[in-house]
């Protein structure tokens, strides 16, 4: 057997959101290589179900369109804004414009058809939206397409492939509609006229970053104040050793120079600032005595900052397990008290038509309360048996202040337009339970 190379691609890094259209143009690089090795090595070893699914996709034509429209996504939407939104040339309050270009580049895609008649947008064209918009950004953009151009151009030119591509543009027009109001009912107000913001975090990835701080925390029993705090401590640094920050800023800077490019040098003295930067926050950047004066005080406070709030979450936790608890025996009394209701009025006959509703009051016309008391009856009948609501059927209860033949009067001549209309099938008996 000949040893299979696959092209090996740099490591996916974003949201779930993301992955979902930039795997795909990892699939189409590689699937050649695929197909090959389970025709070589798999084929010919009693194939499962699922390496037979996985050798159809791989050679389905719809299969491939929709690859293909998710690695279009993925070069000439995602990949771009990624870049802008993490690029230390842009700031909190420019997000708002970078934005614009996505709301764009949606509207350009809703104007595509499902035969694929009209062109794709150009790869570019996120891209000279947002350099139109923010024309600091094209230096750091410019050393980023040396590196990624090449990559995004050939996944490009297969994703719109003429053979292919009125597959992909009907995925793609069919979409748009759905991507606009999403992206319409997310986007933040923007903050170009807050110069405060000009150093705030520009995405929530900082946030998110901490939820497994969040989950050892919980685990923990801690309240949700100790938990935030312990998130923005490792956020900031701010307990970690001098040693510890310098290699994380290493690790970093490396990253960034992966990705950005960049000289050794300048990659030296970026970790230099980035340590600087983090001493602002680093709790032991602090003198001896100060320090000690901050554990003294913590100290001091546990019982208050820790202890305190601890109970007071067991508390909260205790008063809302009350709440779902009386809830679900509401649930339950509801399903059971309508069921005994069906039961209870099921064997009375309803009125429905003018002559039987004479003759109910011809039997008790020595008797108005009595009277007064079988219609509302039939009413409940009306309620629980066939489904009729409330508000469609005339005031059950008594008028303040009215006599018994007034009841009486008010309740016949409410149900005389009523037995007008055809009664609605018996539904089913209600279930007793939940």
């Amino acid at each position: 057997m000949r040893l299979l190379s696959p092209c090996r691609l740099p490591s996916v890094k974003g949201s779930r959101q993301n992955l979902t259209v930039q795997q795909a143009t990892r699939v189409l690089r590689n699937a050649p290589t695929y197909l090959q090795y389970m025709h070589e090595t798999r084929i010919e070893s009693n194939p499962n179900k699922l390496v037979e699914g996985v050798w159809g996709g791989l050679r389905g034509r719809y299969v491939l369109g929709a690859f293909r429209t998710r690695s279009f996504v993925d070069v000439a939407f995602t990949t771009p804004l990624i870049f802008f939104t993490h690029s230390d040339h842009v700031t909190r309050p420019m997000p708002g414009r970078v934005m614009g270009a996505a709301r764009a580049w949606v509207v350009e895609v809703q104007g595509l058809d499902y035969i694929g008649s009209k062109a794709a947008p150009d790869l570019q064209f996120v891209v000279k939206w947002v350099l139109a918009e923010i024309l600091e950004l094209q230096a750091g953009y410019d050393s980023w397409w040396k590196t990624t151009g090449p990559d995004l151009t050939s996944a490009y030119a297969t994703a719109t492939e003429k053979s292919f591509w009125p597959l992909a543009s009907a995925h793609l027009v069919a979409a748009a509609p759905f991507m606009l109001a999403i992206h319409d009912r997310h986007l933040d107000d923007d903050c170009q006229g807050i110069p405060v913001l000009k150093h705030a975090a520009k995405t929530t990835d900082a946030v998110e970053s901490q939820f497994a701080t969040y989950d050892y925390a919980m685990q923990l029993g801690a309240g949700f104040g100790a938990t935030a705090g312990v998130a923005q401590a490792t956020r900031m640094h701010a307990m970690k050793t001098p040693g510890a920050m310098r290699d994380k800023a290493k690790a970093v800077t490396k990253a960034k120079r992966k990705h950005d490019g960049g000289s050794e040098a300048s990659q030296a003295g970026q970790v230099d600032d980035l340590v600087a930067k983090w001493d602002v926050t680093n709790f032991f950047a602090l003198p001896a005595d100060q320090r000690w004066t901050i554990i003294r005080s913590v100290r001091k406070g546990y019982n208050d900052n820790a202890i305190a709030e601890r109970l007071l979450l067991q508390r909260t936790d205790e008063a809302k397990a009350a709440r779902i608890d009386a809830a679900r025996q509401a649930k339950i009394s509801k399903y059971a008290n309508r069921s005994l209701k069906y039961e209870e009025f099921a064997a009375l006959t309803p009125i429905s038509s003018t002559a039987a509703l004479e003759a109910l009051a011809a039997q008790h016309a020595e008797s108005p309360a009595v009277l007064a008391e079988a219609l509302r009856q039939q009413m409940r009948v009306r309620l629980n048996v066939h489904g009729i609501e409330a508000p469609a059927l005339p005031y059950i209860g008594a008028k303040p202040g009215a006599s018994e033949e007034d009841e009486a009067a008010r309740l016949r001549t409410a149900f005389a337009g009523l037995v007008q209309s055809a009664l609605p099938a018996r539904p089913g008996a209600p279930a007793p339970c939940p």
